[in-house]
């Protein structure tokens, strides 16, 4: 029979983000998750063909921690984490969407109701998640929203009254 555990020491194990200057405190952690599943008796976890580590804006950077894997972006929930690739993966995404309002408009959809399909998907995937995201944006990166939302406005996609990217973020 498994050891009961607290919903405390649940929280504790599943807990995934460290900062900088804990990672000797990091790898005790792992060390403790897995000696608490075999505890447990449960399967052995070897989490080092699933455990990823990214840094983000570390002065220097701390060694690696062991048995993981020191990544550049990771995806999350469909959130690239890397702004950069996860800019210019949502962006490619959004224009291949505009091949379907294309047709649509070809097969005589009007105006408004295009716009409003461009909200719907369009409009929808550039917000999604965006308050864990655009922080990280850098300046590049929302001038290229801004051009698309523009380059879509002239084509008629999106409608005039669009806001910019920054206050879609906010609102």
């Amino acid at each position: 029979m498994c050891d009961q555990t607290t919903s405390k020491n649940k929280a504790d194990l599943f807990s995934s983000s460290f900062p900088a200057e804990n990672s000797i405190s990091c790898q005790a952690e792992l060390t403790n998750i897995s000696q608490w599943a075999t505890n447990n008796n449960l399967r052995e976890i070897t989490y080092a063909n699933k455990t990823r580590e990214i840094i983000f804006y570390a002065r220097g950077h701390p060694d690696a921690l062991q048995n993981t894997e020191r990544v550049s972006s990771l995806k999350a929930l469909g959130i690239t984490m890397s702004m950069n690739e996860h800019v210019n993966t949502l962006l490619d995404s959004c224009a291949r969407t505009l091949y379907g309002l294309r047709v649509l408009r070809a097969h005589g959809m009007s105006d408004d109701c295009i716009q409003e399909v461009f909200r719907a998907t369009v409009l929808a995937k550039l917000v999604y998640a965006s308050p864990a995201w655009s922080g990280f944006c850098s300046a590049s990166d929302v001038c290229k929203i801004d051009r698309y939302l523009n380059r879509c406005k002239r084509l008629n996609y999106c409608s005039p009254t669009t806001t910019c990217i920054t206050e879609l973020f906010e609102s």
